[in-house]
Protein backbone atom coordinates (compact mmCIF):
# COMPACT_ATOMS: atom_id res chain seq x y z
CA UNK A 1 0.00 0.00 0.00
CA UNK A 2 0.99 3.35 -0.66
CA UNK A 3 2.50 5.78 1.64
CA UNK A 4 0.32 9.24 2.11
CA UNK A 5 3.76 11.06 1.44
CA UNK A 6 4.11 9.29 -2.06
CA UNK A 7 3.72 11.87 -4.24
CA UNK A 8 6.24 11.88 -6.65
CA UNK A 9 5.06 13.46 -9.88
CA UNK A 10 5.73 11.14 -12.99
CA UNK A 11 7.09 13.73 -15.60
CA UNK A 12 6.68 11.95 -19.32
CA UNK A 13 4.26 10.35 -17.98
CA UNK A 14 1.39 13.12 -17.08
CA UNK A 15 -0.27 12.54 -20.38
CA UNK A 16 -0.67 8.81 -20.10
CA UNK A 17 -2.32 9.02 -16.66
CA UNK A 18 -4.61 11.97 -18.19
CA UNK A 19 -5.79 9.56 -20.72
CA UNK A 20 -6.47 6.93 -18.07
CA UNK A 21 -8.39 9.47 -16.07
CA UNK A 22 -10.51 10.74 -18.71
CA UNK A 23 -11.56 6.77 -19.32
CA UNK A 24 -11.85 6.23 -16.09
CA UNK A 25 -14.29 8.91 -16.05
CA UNK A 26 -15.94 8.31 -19.60
CA UNK A 27 -17.16 4.90 -17.99
CA UNK A 28 -17.84 5.30 -14.45
CA UNK A 29 -21.23 4.72 -12.83
CA UNK A 30 -20.00 6.01 -9.39
CA UNK A 31 -16.93 7.42 -8.09
CA UNK A 32 -15.20 4.43 -6.76
CA UNK A 33 -12.99 4.02 -10.12
CA UNK A 34 -12.44 7.58 -9.41
CA UNK A 35 -11.42 7.21 -5.98
CA UNK A 36 -8.86 4.22 -6.49
CA UNK A 37 -7.43 5.85 -9.60
CA UNK A 38 -6.73 8.98 -7.05
CA UNK A 39 -5.23 6.67 -4.40
CA UNK A 40 -3.03 5.25 -6.23
CA UNK A 41 -2.01 8.57 -7.97
CA UNK A 42 -1.81 10.43 -5.00
CA UNK A 43 0.24 13.35 -6.63
CA UNK A 44 -2.94 14.20 -9.01
CA UNK A 45 -4.60 16.08 -5.51
CA UNK A 46 -1.31 16.86 -3.74
CA UNK A 47 -0.30 18.75 -6.97
CA UNK A 48 -3.12 20.99 -7.34
CA UNK A 49 -2.06 22.79 -4.27
CA UNK A 50 1.27 24.92 -4.47
CA UNK A 51 2.68 23.09 -1.49
CA UNK A 52 0.94 20.18 -1.04
CA UNK A 53 3.03 17.09 0.78
CA UNK A 54 0.68 14.20 1.95
CA UNK A 55 -2.83 12.66 0.22
CA UNK A 56 -4.36 10.60 3.09
CA UNK A 57 -7.13 7.90 1.29
CA UNK A 58 -10.22 7.14 3.46
CA UNK A 59 -8.99 9.10 6.73
CA UNK A 60 -11.21 8.12 9.44
CA UNK A 61 -12.40 10.66 11.95
CA UNK A 62 -13.03 8.59 15.47
CA UNK A 63 -15.88 6.29 14.85
CA UNK A 64 -17.95 8.77 13.37
CA UNK A 65 -16.87 10.15 9.80
CA UNK A 66 -14.55 8.62 6.96
CA UNK A 67 -13.26 11.30 4.56
CA UNK A 68 -12.54 10.03 1.32
CA UNK A 69 -9.26 11.90 1.14
CA UNK A 70 -7.49 14.44 3.31
CA UNK A 71 -4.38 16.33 1.92
CA UNK A 72 -2.33 18.53 3.60
CA UNK A 73 -0.62 21.60 2.41
CA UNK A 74 2.22 23.52 4.26
CA UNK A 75 2.54 27.14 4.50
CA UNK A 76 4.15 29.77 6.67
CA UNK A 77 0.94 30.26 8.83
CA UNK A 78 0.82 26.51 9.22
CA UNK A 79 -0.47 23.47 7.67
CA UNK A 80 -3.57 23.75 5.60
CA UNK A 81 -6.23 20.81 5.63
CA UNK A 82 -8.20 19.93 2.43
CA UNK A 83 -11.36 17.62 3.06
CA UNK A 84 -12.33 16.21 -0.04
CA UNK A 85 -15.79 14.19 -0.62
CA UNK A 86 -16.47 12.57 -4.16
CA UNK A 87 -19.44 11.85 -5.89
CA UNK A 88 -20.80 9.98 -8.84
CA UNK A 89 -19.48 11.25 -11.94
CA UNK A 90 -22.93 10.91 -13.59
CA UNK A 91 -24.55 12.59 -10.85
CA UNK A 92 -26.95 15.73 -12.25
CA UNK A 93 -25.85 19.23 -10.62
CA UNK A 94 -29.07 21.52 -9.92
CA UNK A 95 -32.67 20.42 -9.74
CA UNK A 96 -35.45 21.24 -12.00
CA UNK A 97 -36.66 23.81 -9.80
CA UNK A 98 -32.43 25.24 -9.71
CA UNK A 99 -31.81 23.65 -6.55
CA UNK A 100 -28.20 21.41 -5.84
CA UNK A 101 -29.19 18.35 -6.66
CA UNK A 102 -29.14 15.27 -4.01
CA UNK A 103 -25.38 14.34 -4.93
CA UNK A 104 -24.31 17.94 -3.93
CA UNK A 105 -26.14 18.51 -0.79
CA UNK A 106 -25.00 14.70 0.49
CA UNK A 107 -21.32 16.21 -0.47
CA UNK A 108 -21.96 19.43 1.57
CA UNK A 109 -23.19 17.83 4.23
CA UNK A 110 -20.32 15.51 4.65
CA UNK A 111 -17.70 18.14 4.47
CA UNK A 112 -19.35 20.19 6.94
CA UNK A 113 -19.62 16.95 9.27
CA UNK A 114 -15.92 16.16 8.74
CA UNK A 115 -15.13 20.42 9.97
CA UNK A 116 -17.17 20.15 12.80
CA UNK A 117 -15.79 17.43 13.68
CA UNK A 118 -12.38 18.70 13.41
CA UNK A 119 -13.34 22.07 15.30
CA UNK A 120 -14.51 19.83 18.09
CA UNK A 121 -11.62 17.47 18.09
CA UNK A 122 -8.64 20.01 17.54
CA UNK A 123 -5.87 17.80 18.84
CA UNK A 124 -7.28 14.38 17.21
CA UNK A 125 -5.38 15.18 14.19
CA UNK A 126 -2.20 15.54 15.89
CA UNK A 127 -2.01 12.07 17.05
CA UNK A 128 0.59 10.17 15.36
CA UNK A 129 -0.33 7.36 12.65
CA UNK A 130 -0.21 5.13 14.62
CA UNK A 131 -3.16 6.50 16.96
CA UNK A 132 -5.27 7.46 13.79
CA UNK A 133 -4.20 10.70 13.63
CA UNK A 134 -2.51 12.99 10.97
CA UNK A 135 0.90 14.02 12.99
CA UNK A 136 0.90 17.71 12.92
CA UNK A 137 0.83 19.95 15.52
CA UNK A 138 -1.63 22.81 14.47
CA UNK A 139 -3.66 23.42 11.30
CA UNK A 140 -4.38 26.88 10.41
CA UNK A 141 -7.49 26.55 7.53
CA UNK A 142 -9.53 24.01 6.77
CA UNK A 143 -10.82 23.69 2.98
CA UNK A 144 -13.51 21.92 1.95
CA UNK A 145 -13.62 20.48 -1.41
CA UNK A 146 -16.21 18.21 -3.39
CA UNK A 147 -15.79 16.84 -6.98
CA UNK A 148 -19.14 15.84 -8.47
CA UNK A 149 -20.80 15.21 -11.97
CA UNK A 150 -19.02 16.33 -15.47
CA UNK A 151 -18.49 20.12 -16.65
CA UNK A 152 -20.54 18.94 -19.69
CA UNK A 153 -24.10 20.07 -17.20
CA UNK A 154 -22.97 22.81 -15.75
CA UNK A 155 -25.63 25.77 -16.00
CA UNK A 156 -25.55 29.53 -15.23
CA UNK A 157 -28.16 28.19 -12.00
CA UNK A 158 -25.30 25.97 -10.75
CA UNK A 159 -22.21 28.44 -11.13
CA UNK A 160 -24.65 30.76 -9.20
CA UNK A 161 -25.43 28.14 -6.25
CA UNK A 162 -21.72 26.59 -6.01
CA UNK A 163 -20.35 30.55 -5.73
CA UNK A 164 -23.06 31.51 -3.03
CA UNK A 165 -21.75 28.54 -1.16
CA UNK A 166 -18.26 28.99 -1.80
CA UNK A 167 -18.70 32.20 -0.12
CA UNK A 168 -21.17 31.65 2.87
CA UNK A 169 -20.08 27.78 4.03
CA UNK A 170 -16.32 27.98 1.79
CA UNK A 171 -16.90 24.88 0.34
CA UNK A 172 -15.94 24.56 -2.98
CA UNK A 173 -17.69 22.44 -5.29
CA UNK A 174 -15.98 20.90 -8.37
CA UNK A 175 -16.94 18.97 -11.31
CA UNK A 176 -14.47 16.14 -12.32
CA UNK A 177 -13.03 17.59 -15.82
CA UNK A 178 -11.30 20.28 -13.02
CA UNK A 179 -8.86 17.50 -12.37
CA UNK A 180 -8.44 16.21 -16.23
CA UNK A 181 -7.93 20.32 -17.44
CA UNK A 182 -5.48 20.26 -15.12
CA UNK A 183 -3.41 16.82 -15.55
CA UNK A 184 -3.67 18.18 -19.44
CA UNK A 185 -2.08 21.48 -18.28
CA UNK A 186 0.71 19.34 -16.56
CA UNK A 187 0.93 17.37 -19.44
CA UNK A 188 1.84 19.98 -21.87
CA UNK A 189 4.21 21.95 -19.45
CA UNK A 190 6.28 18.58 -18.36
CA UNK A 191 5.82 15.42 -20.27
CA UNK A 192 7.68 17.09 -23.61
CA UNK A 193 10.73 17.72 -21.11
CA UNK A 194 11.59 15.00 -18.53
CA UNK A 195 13.26 16.28 -15.58
CA UNK A 196 15.32 15.79 -12.37
CA UNK A 197 15.35 12.67 -10.59
CA UNK A 198 11.84 11.91 -11.61
CA UNK A 199 12.58 11.77 -15.31
CA UNK A 200 12.47 7.71 -15.50
CA UNK A 201 9.27 7.01 -13.25
CA UNK A 202 7.55 3.89 -14.64
CA UNK A 203 4.67 4.59 -16.66
CA UNK A 204 1.29 4.25 -14.45
CA UNK A 205 -0.43 1.52 -16.09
Amino acid sequence: MSSPYEIRIPYGEIGAAADHFEHILDIAKDERPIQAFLKDNRWVLANMHPHGYAVFSEFQFGSSYRADFVVLEGSSAGTFVELVELESPTAQLTTKDGQFAKSVRKGIAQVRDWEGWLDRNPRAIGDSRERGGLDIEKFSLIMKTIYVGRRANISEKFNELRNRDFESLGVSIRTYDRILSYLRRMAEAHDRQPRGPYSNVKPIT
